[in-house]
């Protein structure tokens, strides 16, 4: 809401589109998120990031957060990596060659965190 308020204040009488709302945004630097992981058992997102995390992959871990060890999280990355990301599709992509191409990137940088040397 404050996003929407902050867009029609500085743009009067200008429609909205999804790039303007972005860069409305309380934090417009934080991009869409890939993976929110939330800790200490909550199963719920509290309103944080709701934009951001639209196409987000969420995971829940009892671990409370003083607790979260890097080999947790290289297991969570390893657990991620292997979902079946649709970006908003309900059914097959319009393009098979785009999402094959989207979904090696993916494992790619999930790859470069879960590395030995990584972390």
């Amino acid at each position: 809401v404050q996003a929407c308020n902050r867009f029609i204040r500085e743009n009067p009488g200008r429609p909205i589109d999804e790039q303007s709302l972005t860069r409305s945004l309380m934090r417009p630097e934080v991009s869409e998120v890939d993976l929110l992981i939330r800790t200490g058992g909550d199963q719920r997102i509290s309103n944080f990031l709701l934009w951001q995390i639209a196409y987000a992959e969420l995971y829940f871990t009892e671990t409370k957060w003083p607790e979260f060890s890097r080999e947790e999280f290289k297991q969570i990355l390893r657990h991620v990596s292997g979902r079946e990301r649709r970006f908003g599709h309900l059914g097959p992509c319009e393009s098979l060659d785009y999402s094959k191409k989207v979904a090696s990137q993916h494992r790619e940088v999930v790859s470069s965190f879960t590395s030995p040397n990584s972390l």
